[in-house]
């Protein structure tokens, strides 16, 4: 897998293991999903396929289409958007998914190489109630099965796994701080990632390679309407 500018891409293989998840995450509006329709698009001549499984109400289409005006040379069919409606749909999804990849090798098709998750735990929270205690208790099982299952398809199958995700508070000796939402289960099976902060400038951002928790490097970028530029 490539990351579109070369830094980062260079930063990332010195540090990303071969069966590393990787995240993309950050507050709303940050440029989360331009950055990995940004890879998508570095990757799909690559790959046969690229899953792009998107959980928000609507793509940023405009984005989309700027970008492959400035690749211009990109096979477009090779990139299969998969809309997600509700947490229940996303968790059936990933359930059939080594079914289907295992149909796909039995018809001589390879499965996608990559697949991007845009996103699994905004769904997630959406049906989160602080009153049901029962019912979180079988969603965090659910989130978990499906960030393990995810890991277990990527060594089976040797594919790229990206995590789209939000950011959520937490408190610690009287600050808050930013977390990657989905607390100790992303903790536990997602150990390299790329933070994007926003900064005081309106187009800038900054991103925050990360590994096992500890920053390895940070960039300054600029987000335009072709992605995010050096």
């Amino acid at each position: 897998m490539k990351i579109p500018l070369k830094v980062l891409n260079d930063q990332l293989n010195a540090v990303k293991k071969k069966y590393d998840l990787l995240s993309i995450w950050g507050e709303f509006g940050v440029g989360k999903t331009i950055f990995s329709i940004q890879i998508a698009l570095e990757n799909i001549s690559t790959y046969n396929q690229v899953y792009y499984i998107y959980s928000k109400p609507n793509l940023p289409l405009e984005n989309l289409k700027d970008m492959i005006e400035y690749k211009k040379s990109i096979h477009l069919d090779n990139l299969i958007i998969i809309p997600m409606n509700n947490f229940k749909e996303l968790y059936s999804f990933i359930r059939r998914l080594e079914s289907a990849f295992l149909n796909d090798l039995k018809r001589n098709r390879e499965p996608p190489k990559l697949i991007i998750f845009d996103s699994i735990t905004d769904l997630y929270r959406l049906v989160l109630n602080k009153e049901k205690k029962g019912s979180n208790v079988k969603l965090n099982y659910q989130l978990n099965f499906i960030i393990a299952t995810i890991y277990y398809l990527k060594k089976r199958f040797d594919l790229e796994i990206i995590i789209i995700n939000e950011s959520s508070k937490k408190m610690q000796k009287d600050e808050y701080y930013e977390i990657q939402s989905g607390g100790k289960v992303m903790d536990y099976w997602v150990s390299c990632s790329f933070h994007i902060e926003r900064t005081d400038s309106l187009n800038k951002r900054k991103i925050l390679l990360i590994k096992d928790g500890e920053i390895k490097e940070e960039y300054y970028l600029s987000l335009t309407n072709n992605g995010f530029k050096l």
